[in-house]
């Protein structure tokens, strides 16, 4: 019978090693978030590009959605306890642009209707959807959340974020 310190030697054999070229440097990040408020995103309400800079100074929501997501229709109807200064931003992933924006018609979602780029949705690593961003006044992510999130923990998660450290 082999002993605990045997069954984990063997099953370290089994994982494979990372190489020095797929490891990042101390203290190095692999993907850093982007300044949310540094940002030239394509607007969905209108054929233009939106800068996300005219966000600096106000806190904000970010919400990526991908079309026909249940999940997203379900975040975007739980929103509504939110303090008016905290913008709301739909920020579409996956689709065309036609795609995003037959998604959002039939929620409630009042913000921004935004749609990302490959490279920044590859940079946020929106694996699954709803992802929410908290962002901070400064346009740094100061929470990431995965999956629906009860608008009363949105609204304690952005009081704590007000508090000062």
């Amino acid at each position: 019978m082999l002993s605990t310190l045997h069954l984990f030697i063997v099953v370290l054999g089994l994982l494979p090693a990372a190489t020095p070229s797929q490891l990042p440097a101390a203290g190095q990040r692999i993907a850093p978030e982007p300044d949310f408020y540094d940002l030239r995103l394509e607007n969905l309400a209108a054929y233009s590009f939106f800068k996300t800079e005219a966000l600096r100074g106000r806190p904000s929501l970010w919400v990526l959605f991908q079309p026909d997501c249940a999940s997203c229709k379900a975040q975007f109807a739980d929103l509504g306890c939110l303090p008016p200064e905290v913008e709301r931003i739909a920020l579409g992933i996956r689709g065309s642009r036609d795609e995003l924006k037959r998604s959002l018609r039939w929620t409630d979602f009042r913000g921004r209707r935004l749609a990302a780029s490959p490279e920044l949705e590859k940079r946020l690593n929106a694996s699954a959807t709803p992802t929410l961003f908290l962002v901070d006044t400064r346009g740094q992510a100061r929470r990431t959340l995965r999956g629906v999130t009860p608008c009363a923990r949105l609204k304690a998660e952005f009081l704590d974020l007000q508090r000062p450290n």
